[in-house]
């Protein structure tokens, strides 16, 4: 295994598109290859292909601890390593078979995605873990934040953020692909999520589409737990919750990395989930049972607690 560090200055690339062009090759047998970010603004659209990559020899782009993003938006925070496309460049063009990104923040160019994925083969395996993703348009869009619909990609999208005027994501087309605990928001008309069979969807939260945080027009998706602002999550998805209020639901929900703050007030997402993944998007421990959306309910004092049950005795007790 080899690591090498990205930082503005004093690392061994200044920027993780120069590491992508230096490192590139045939890792099999090698182990993982990883880049190592700090925290700094990288204003270069990454494109990563040309290795030859195996499900042992993969490639790992994470942020070091102190340098990633504590779950709400590095211009928010003053925290984070941060990936920038321009214009038609998508900040991150993923087009190895097995990469796994994790912790870092990437905002799309104006006329492009924060990450696409294409050209991947068969037995492909892509992760994407506790990432912030925003696009930059200035209207709403028939074009998606996150574009995975390529055929033989296999991914899951895990503890993230997707946020802007496009819609969300489109993971429909891909062989298999997987979101959970992830959080998609608009304040544009416009689609969220569009999945198909292929896809499972659990514990994520769509706010805002006026078309549909769901799309409804394909086949039917697998996956329960989720919800939305509109009617959308409980067509396909089994104990989902619908019609909700964003702003019962978030501290602060936007498209800005200045200002979105999707921590999650006392709210129907708390409790509400399911499954057995262990932290939240700021590495936050899950309550049992879990929360729905990237982010562990925490109340006053900094406990994570089961919060399905402190409704319940609150049902029971003073309020309804």
């Amino acid at each position: 295994m080899a690591v090498s560090t990205i930082k503005s200055s004093g690392g061994d690339y200044s920027s993780l598109s120069a590491w992508e062009a230096a490192v590139a090759a045939d890792l099999t047998g090698s182990g993982p290859e990883e880049a190592e970010c700090y925290d700094f603004d990288d204003t270069t659209g990454v494109v990563i292909s040309g290795w030859t990559t195996t499900a042992s020899d993969y490639i790992r782009v994470y942020a070091v601890s102190g340098a990633r993003h504590n779950g709400v938006g590095r211009d928010n925070s003053g925290v984070g390593y941060r990936i920038t496309g321009s214009g038609s460049t998508a900040a991150l063009n993923i087009q190895e078979d097995f990469v796994r990104i994790e912790g870092i923040e990437l905002e799309a160019g104006t006329t492009s995605e924060s990450i696409k994925t294409n050209n991947q083969a068969s037995g492909s395996d892509v992760r994407l873990n506790d990432l912030i993703l925003i696009d930059k348009a200035a209207s709403a869009s028939n074009s998606y934040n996150v574009n995975a619909t390529n055929t033989n990609l296999n991914i899951s999208i895990t503890n993230c953020i997707i946020a802007g005027k496009r819609r969300a994501a489109e993971i429909r087309g891909a062989t298999s692909g997987t979101m959970d605990h992830c959080v998609m928001f608009t304040d544009a008309a416009g689609l969220g999520l569009v999945a198909d069979a292929s896809n499972t969807v659990t514990n994520t939260a769509a706010f805002g589409y006026s078309s549909a945080c769901f799309w409804l027009g394909g086949s039917t998706v697998n996956g329960s737990n989720n919800a939305s602002s509109d009617s959308t999550a409980d067509d396909d998805y089994s104990a989902s919750i619908i019609d909700l209020v964003t702003g019962d639901e978030f501290t602060n929900a936007t498209i800005l990395s200045s200002t979105l703050d999707f921590t999650l007030l006392d709210s129907s997402l708390n409790g509400n989930g399911t499954g057995s993944l262990t932290n939240d998007i700021a590495e936050v421990a899950y309550p049992s049972p879990s929360d729905i959306g990237c982010h562990a309910y925490v109340v006053a004092g900094g406990l994570s607690i089961p919060i399905a049950a402190y409704h319940y005795n609150q049902n029971i007790g003073s309020r309804a």
